[in-house]
């Protein structure tokens, strides 16, 4: 980010703007999940994936994905899921992706509200299954928020890969004022998206996010501000949270800390498990070794916090924060 800071050190130079966000439109429709978007009450149409299991399926779970990318990051785990027994749901998060005015921050709220209306849709197609959340990155920020909000009693638990949050991190707070005094002078200021983990990452997976043109490749400097408030009020409220929590967390992670990891982890007063693998990435859903981290999920589902989780790979038990 040091481009970044170094523009921020020339308000002297540039007059006040505002950040820019998606308009406010009126609710003027039903919701409705349709085949290939899911229809939102202000008729916005996200874009829809999904990955079916053979027959009924065991349990059913919504896929929430990172910051910068949209529904495809589920094609490698999605389908390998649905080969056991659970129907999988990705849809393209308001702001990503093909939606309309991609690349403006839409706000923590409208992600918040976006993720209940789908989630009940799939609960009202879906009435006796159990029904999970799949958050990687700000996938799991929204999750969380979500759930402290006390908008998911409906869920049955949540999946968190790589999490974005940020408690226990140093000059934090002084971060968040230089990204707010940034968001309000450079709003539109762009600076390109750091993919370290490519290496780690399956070679269609990284391909994928190196060269598909839904794929952020640059960030506004207000939209990347819009995403740390997310992940800060995920850090923030996390002794309000309420559905078991499987973590999953990759140690070689250069995007969220360990610490703030394991502060989500002392802060949650409820069930979770966190597993930590050594040479993970940040994108764990998205590595090589990503049929690990989904047996690891397809263990939890259905055992819950059993001691004889199927471990290996470099994963770890690190519950104990």
């Amino acid at each position: 980010m040091p481009g970044l800071l170094s523009s921020l050190l020339l308000p002297l130079a540039l007059s006040a703007c505002v950040p820019a966000m998606q308009p406010l439109a009126e609710r003027q429709v039903a919701p409705a999940l349709q085949e290939r978007y899911v229809v939102m009450q202000d008729r916005v149409r996200l874009p829809l994936t999904y990955w079916t299991a053979s027959g009924d399926p065991d349990a059913v779970i919504l896929w929430l994905h990172s910051f910068g990318d949209f529904r495809a990051a589920g094609d490698l785990a999605g389908p390998e899921l649905a080969r056991r027994g659970f129907s999988v749901y990705a849809y393209d998060q308001r702001g990503f992706g093909e939606t309309p005015d991609a690349g403006l921050w839409p706000g923590r709220d409208a992600l918040v509200d976006d993720l209940v209306t789908v989630s009940r849709l799939l609960q009202e197609r879906y009435p006796d299954r159990p029904l999970y959340l799949l958050g990687e990155s700000m996938g799991g920020s929204i999750a969380l928020v979500a759930d402290a909000r006390g908008r998911l009693p409906h869920i049955r638990g949540l999946i968190l890969a790589g999490p974005g949050v940020r408690e226990d991190i140093r000059w934090r707070r002084s971060w968040d004022a230089l990204l707010w005094t940034g968001s309000r002078i450079v709003p539109g200021l762009s600076y390109p998206i750091d993919r370290t983990d490519a290496g780690h990452l399956n070679a269609d997976a990284a391909r994928r996010l190196r060269s598909d043109a839904r794929v952020f490749q640059r960030v506004r400097v207000d939209t990347y501000a819009g995403l740390i408030r997310l992940t800060d009020e995920a850090s923030d409220h996390a002794d309000r949270l309420t559905r078991p929590s499987l973590i999953l967390y990759g140690r070689d992670d250069g995007m969220v800390a360990e610490a703030s990891i394991r502060a989500l982890a002392r802060r949650h007063p409820g069930d979770r498990t966190v597993l930590m693998q050594q040479d993970g990435p940040h994108l764990l859903m998205q590595a090589r070794e990503q049929t690990r981290a989904v047996a690891l999920i397809d263990h939890w589902i259905r055992h819950g916090d059993a001691p004889n989780a199927p471990l290996g790979g470099g994963w770890k038990r690190a519950d104990g924060g």
